[in-house]
Order: C-alpha cells, then structure tokens, then sequence
C-alpha cells in the first residue's frame, strides 16, 4: 500500500541553513510502491528499470545519518560503503500521484587517486507523469546534482579535475522526447573523497509542464553519509 507521510523539520542547526530551501520545506509527502501500483505506469510514463529500484531497492530508514547535533531531516539515507544504495520519491504537489520525482543513488567502488582517497557513485534522477495530458518533447525534465555540507570533500565528475564540493555540483540533465512522459537524468563516475564526518545530499530537480499550463518544480532528495 502506497504511504504518504508528512515531516516537519525543527531545531535545524547551523550547519543545515546553508542548505536549499526546498530540502528544507517545512512539509514533504513521501512516496512508496507497491507492485500493483507501478502496474498503473505504462512503459512511457515509467521505464522498468524506475520500477525495479522502486520495487526492490529498500528505503533505508534504519540507516539514518549519524552525524551528531544534526538532526535526520531526511530519512532515508546509506554509509558510504560499496554496494549500498539508496532511493526516494515524492508526489507532485500540482498533480499529486501522477506526478513523481525519484532519486537512486549507489555507492559503486572505493580507490585512490594519488594520496586522495574517494568512494564512486551513480545513479539517476526520474521524473515521471501519468496523467491523460500529452506533454511537448522537452516539458518533463529532470536535473541532477550532489551538495555536501559538515567537512567539504573534493569531487571529480565525469573524469574532470579534482575541485572542492564548495556549492551544489551539477551531474546529469535529461528531458522527455515526444511520445515520453518521462526524463531520466542518469550519472556515473562520481568521485567523492573519502574522509569520515563527510556528509552528501544527492538531488534531483523535477519539472512537469502540460498543454493545459499546469506545470510544477519540486526537488527530492537522499543522503550519503562518511
């Protein structure tokens, strides 16, 4: 059965201000699937491998962030440590269940860089309508990126050079094609170093837009924690 929960968020430290508004809204509704309820998404509202992270992919909420005198905003969240994944999704506030915006991420491999050690990630933001609009090619987007806060780590995305994860770090962008009602950001070869106290947050920034002008953004969010 699909819950919808709400959180409200209070006696925010310091340190999470420098975080967006909207990963701090004062309410949020979570999504969880059942298999019937992917049923209802034909294959161009939501691709197969969407319902099987969905599906199978477990929300984490035993593995808060454990970090002290910062409180778990979020709840799903996953160490740093190979093989761990981590997901979530929430509703449209415009259109409500046929309208979702998803977040996967895993934690690949660890190495070195020269002395820099580093964990990698991939995953991919979704964003997904089922409703009976046809959206344009390019009115469903979905735009991914990874903020730290606490200790600021180094990243290198894509093979590029290393630089501090000072501010949000775009990954991934996509857009819906004609015939889709569905974008599908997906990222790989993300390098974070490795240094314990460091804490992620991995976004995905959904928009839907329709014929009729109904449009909404709203961002969803997991965590990562060193």
């Amino acid at each position: 059965m699909k819950k919808s929960k709400f959180f409200t968020y209070v006696g925010l430290s310091v340190g999470l201000l420098c975080l967006s508004n909207q990963a701090l809204a004062a309410e949020k509704d979570f999504a969880e699937f059942d298999q019937s309820e992917l049923e209802k998404f034909a294959d161009n509202e939501m691709p197969q491998e969407v319902k099987d992270v969905l599906l199978n992919v477990p929300l984490q909420k035993d593995s808060p962030m454990q970090v002290q005198d910062i409180p778990e905003i979020i709840p799903y969240a996953t160490h740093a440590i190979p093989g761990n994944t981590t997901q979530d999704s929430t509703f449209s506030k415009t259109f409500g269940e046929k309208g979702v915006n998803t977040i996967y991420t895993e934690v690949d491999s660890q190495g070195f860089w020269s002395s820099l050690a580093f964990n990698q990630f991939s995953g991919y933001g979704y964003t997904g309508y089922r409703g009976s609009e046809t959206p344009a090619a390019g009115s469903i987007t979905s735009s991914t990126s990874v903020k730290a806060y606490g200790i600021i780590p180094s990243i290198s995305v894509g093979g590029s050079s290393w630089s501090l994860l000072a501010t949000a770090k775009s990954l991934s962008d996509d857009e819906n094609k004609k015939g889709n009602k569905y974008a599908k950001a997906t990222y790989s070869n993300v390098k974070i170093q490795r240094v314990t106290g460091v804490n992620t947050i991995f976004y995905n920034k959904a928009h839907i837009k329709v014929p009729s002008g109904l449009n909404d953004t709203w961002e969803e969010d997991t965590y990562v924690w060193f």
